[in-house]
C-alpha cells in the first residue's frame, strides 16, 4: 500500500500549531495570513490554499499571458482524451460556469513553462495527481489489475 503522504505531499506542509504552511510552489514556510484565502467554514473560520498570495498572483499573471500568446486552434482536440469542442461541451451541464471555458492552459507549475491546451477535465485529473508520473502509473496499474480480476 502506498503511503498517502507520498501521494499528497501537501498534507505534511500544514502545521496548525505554528500557524504556518509551506507554499507548494515556492516551497517556503509562511504564515497562514500570507497564504491565499480559499474561503470560510460554516463557523466563519478561514481556510487557505496551499499557495502563498505572491505565488498565486505570479501564477495567474503567467496564465493570462499564455492565453494571449498561445492561441488554441479552432479544430483542436485534447491530447489526453482526444475529444474536441463538441464532445467536451457535451459532457458539461449548460448551466455550469465552465461551459464556455472548457479549455485551459496547461503549464508546469514549478517552471511556469507552457505545455499546451487541455480540456478542463483532463487538466483537473493531472492536477489531482500533482503531475506526478509515478502516481499516475500506479493508478494505471490499479485499473489494469481491476480489469484482470473482473474477467475471472
Amino acid at each position: 500500500m502506498t503511503d498517502q503522504f507520498e501521494m499528497f505531499p501537501d498534507l505534511r506542509s500544514i502545521d496548525e500549531s505554528k500557524g504556518t504552511r509551506v507554499c507548494r510552489l515556492c516551497k517556503e514556510e509562511k504564515s497562514l495570513e500570507s497564504m491565499r484565502l480559499s474561503g470560510r467554514r460554516m463557523d466563519g473560520t478561514p481556510f487557505y490554499k496551499n499557495v502563498c498570495a505572491r505565488c498565486y498572483t505570479l501564477h495567474r499573471t503567467c496564465v493570462r499571458e499564455f492565453r494571449k500568446t498561445h492561441k488554441k486552434p479552432d479544430d483542436y482536440k485534447c491530447p489526453i482524451c482526444l475529444e474536441g469542442d463538441k464532445e467536451v461541451k457535451g459532457r458539461l451541464n449548460p448551466e455550469s460556469r465552465h461551459y464556455n471555458n472548457t479549455w485551459v492552459v496547461d503549464h508546469d507549475p514549478q517552471t511556469m513553462m507552457f505545455r499546451g491546451w487541455l480540456c478542463d477535465s483532463c487538466n483537473k485529473g493531472l492536477g489531482i495527481f500533482r503531475d506526478n508520473i509515478h502516481s499516475l502509473k500506479r493508478a494505471i496499474n490499479y485499473l489494469e489489475e481491476y480489469k484482470k480480476s473482473e474477467s475471472c
